[in-house]
């Protein structure tokens, strides 16, 4: 059982359409959103004052905090602009990563280690690496997915194959990274090789995924599944483990928003109506080995 519920603290005012993202810093000083009113807010947590306000054409789609830096923040937008800002104080500095392509940039991660940064654009996943203070460029874009075994030959002509992804995860050493697809499952790419090391098939019927989120401990892996709710997987392995359903409207069939708490032993999956719920792991996932490909 968790020690305690979660109540409402305060209500953040200053969007005027819907919220894409959400994203607290490091040291959990400041909270970023983004919003299809094409702004991004960065907020004093302790406060719920605004720290800085950035007008962009277009909305943003992925936030980023720089883990190795206290207030750096890279975003992407839907016209595939990607951006790292690092002064509050002036919006306008942000500086532009270099792409090289016009896509929506769906999402990011960074690896602290090596510094790469991993983005989704379009249908691609570019990996990016500094080039001078604080500016990136893409130096290398990842193979397209392959197939689900169980995606039919009429499947594969329409939107079923589109490739899209969805979140993006390093894993510890930067060598490595997991990659959700909206319609190709979950794959883990190896960075340098390009090799697929392996490959999760989801287990709901039409094999759509939403997001996904990484355990603390990096071994188990949370999906959202865009039809009962969100489900549990040992990180390299199809077998679910654990299923968090939910009763999604009909009409609101939206990608949700899935993470881990209390160091992992609880998860917090968002909902298309109504608040947000919260469960406790009951598998211990962490004694089970993790599926290697050699």
């Amino acid at each position: 059982m968790l020690s305690a519920p979660y109540i409402r603290d305060r209500c953040l005012r200053g969007h005027t359409d819907t919220v894409n993202c959400l994203a607290f810093s490091p040291h959990v000083d400041y909270l970023a959103s983004s919003s299809d009113d094409c702004s991004l807010i960065v907020w004093h947590v302790s406060s719920g004052e605004v720290a800085c306000t950035v007008h962009t054409p277009v909305p943003i789609l992925s936030i980023l905090w720089d883990p190795r830096r206290h207030s750096t923040i890279i975003f992407g937008c839907d016209n595939g602009i990607a951006a790292v800002l690092s002064d509050f104080q002036d919006p306008e500095s942000a500086q532009a990563i270099l792409l090289g392509v016009k896509a929506p940039v769906y999402c990011l991660d960074l690896d602290s280690l090596s510094g790469k940064l991993a983005l989704g654009v379009g249908s691609e996943i570019h990996i990016a690496k500094p080039i001078a203070h604080k500016r990136y460029a893409t130096f290398d874009i990842l193979p397209m997915p392959p197939q689900l075994r169980s995606i039919s030959e009429s499947d594969s002509a329409d939107d079923k194959c589109l490739v899209c992804t969805r979140s993006l995860h390093f894993l510890r050493g930067g060598n490595k990274l997991v990659a959700s697809y909206l319609n190709h499952g979950i794959v883990c790419w190896d960075i340098e090789t390009h090799a697929k090391l392996w490959q999760i098939e989801p287990g709901h019927t039409h094999r759509h995924i939403g997001f996904s989120a990484l355990s603390p401990d990096q071994r188990g892996l949370l999906v959202s599944n865009l039809s009962t709710g969100a489900d549990l997987y040992c990180l390299g392995q199809s077998t679910l483990i654990q299923r968090y359903p939910q009763h999604p409207h009909p009409e609101r069939n939206y990608p949700l928003v899935v993470s881990f708490l209390h160091k992992g032993n609880a998860v917090i999956c968002g909902v298309s109506k109504g608040s947000p719920y919260i469960s406790v792991i009951h598998f211990i996932y962490s004694r089970i080995p993790i599926s290697r490909t050699k």
